[in-house]
């Protein structure tokens, strides 16, 4: 009975170690060398935040629904800028945009009028910052909202409807509570909206502000405005996610289509050498 319990035991320590099969240094270095080549045949994020500030500026001039109590409208550029933060980092991002409005204004597309207008993007830089640090659940960004309240509220008219500031509580939430939201929402897409969400608010939040203090907007058009935040900030964050994913998906598809050529260009500089008779190094 013992030299049978024996032999089982050797059997499964001998099928065990022979699965366990020893790391080839060779092959290791030359999986290590493979994606080091990879890594600098990816198009650098330098040029996708060329190509996305062109983007932004288009859309930027793409009106949608106006902004109750001024001369000016919500752009599809609201859907798009905070969403760069989360594709390219949150300094790359910012520089993006801020490099949008100085060739916009340079070619002649903004007017530099005032003060506002100068801070025409900054609800959208903001929401950038929030959006890309979301995802990691900064806690520091429930400052933004925090202070967004307060300021509206040392206003006269922000005073008189100070309940219009309870919408900015939704980011708040999101940051506060985002391990449970992440796992009640298991699907990515999901995630991103609930981010998207808190995004479009603090766009809504930092431009409510900028707009109160100078516009002094009365207080019937935030009332006013109330029912149609809802739906507004719904749209917008629809639209902020949706950038995200597809933007993301077609930066994806085009670095594997740019290292798929590099490396058919690489093959065919080898094989070519090879017929020539010319020694090509070994990887």
């Amino acid at each position: 009975m013992k030299d049978g319990v024996r032999r089982i035991s050797d059997h499964l320590l001998k099928s065990k170690a022979s699965k366990t099969l020893p790391v080839n240094p060779v092959h290791e270095k030359v999986e290590q060398k493979k994606k080091e080549l990879q890594k600098r045949m990816r198009i650098p994020k330098i040029l996708f935040s060329v190509l996305f500030a062109a983007m932004f500026i288009v859309l930027t001039k793409t009106k949608m629904f106006p902004i109750l109590g001024t001369d000016f409208n919500f752009s599809m550029g609201v859907m798009f800028g905070p969403a760069l933060g989360g594709l390219l980092g949150v300094n790359l991002g910012i520089a993006t945009i801020l490099g949008s409005q100085l060739v916009g204004t340079a070619i002649g597309l903004y007017k530099l009028k005032d003060t506002l207008s100068l801070l025409i993007f900054f609800p959208i830089l903001i929401g950038s910052i929030y959006f890309s640090r979301s995802f990691r659940g900064d806690r520091r960004l429930l400052a933004i909202p925090a202070a967004c309240i307060v300021l509206f509220l040392l206003h006269p008219i922000g005073l008189q409807v100070w309940y219009f500031s309870l919408f900015w509580l939704v980011p708040m939430a999101i940051i506060s509570f985002k391990d449970r939201i992440d796992n009640a929402l298991r699907h990515p897409v999901a995630r991103t909206y609930s981010y998207s969400l808190g995004t479009a608010f603090v766009d809504h939040s930092v431009g409510s502000v900028v707009y109160l203090w100078f516009l002094a907007i009365p207080a019937e058009f935030w009332i006013a405005a109330i029912p149609l935040v809802v739906i507004e900030r719904l749209l917008i964050a629809l639209g902020i996610t949706f950038s995200f994913h597809s933007v993301k998906a077609a930066m994806k598809a085009l670095q594997e289509v740019a290292v798929a050529v590099a490396n058919a260009g690489r093959e065919s500089s080898r094989d070519s050498a090879g017929g020539m008779g010319i020694p090509v190094p070994a990887e």
